[in-house]
C-alpha cells in the first residue's frame, strides 16, 4: 500500500477525524466486513492527471460513501485523499476506513 498512497496523502475517517498517511499505514488491517459490489461506482476527471473515485458500500452494518483523488504518475497510480462518510445514523465505528 506504500507504493500507492502520495507522500502528503490523508484521510478523513467515518468520526470525522482526520489520519495523515503515516497513521493510515500503521492501522491493524483486520477483516473488512463489506457486501460486493459496490454501489454506485464513478469516476470524474479532474484534469490531465486527477480523477475523482466515488462509490457506496454497505459494511459494518451501514451504508458509507466514500470518495478518493488519484493522480497517475510514470510508475501508475497514486491516492492523494480518502474519504467515507456514513450515510446511517448512529455509526460508532472509529479509524481509517
Amino acid at each position: 500500500m506504500d507504493a500507492h498512497l502520495a507522500s502528503d496523502f490523508f484521510e478523513l475517517g467515518l468520526s470525522g477525524r482526520r489520519y495523515d498517511r503515516g497513521e493510515v499505514l500503521d492501522a491493524e488491517v483486520g477483516e473488512i466486513n463489506a457486501v460486493l459490489p459496490l454501489h454506485d461506482f464513478r469516476c470524474t476527471n479532474l484534469g490531465d492527471s486527477h480523477v475523482l473515485a466515488t462509490d457506496q458500500i454497505e459494511c459494518y452494518g451501514g451504508r458509507v460513501n466514500r470518495s478518493w483523488i488519484w493522480h497517475r504518475t510514470d510508475m501508475g497510480w497514486v491516492m492523494d485523499f480518502h474519504q467515507g462518510t456514513s450515510t446511517e445514523n448512529g455509526w460508532s465505528r472509529a479509524g481509517p476506513v
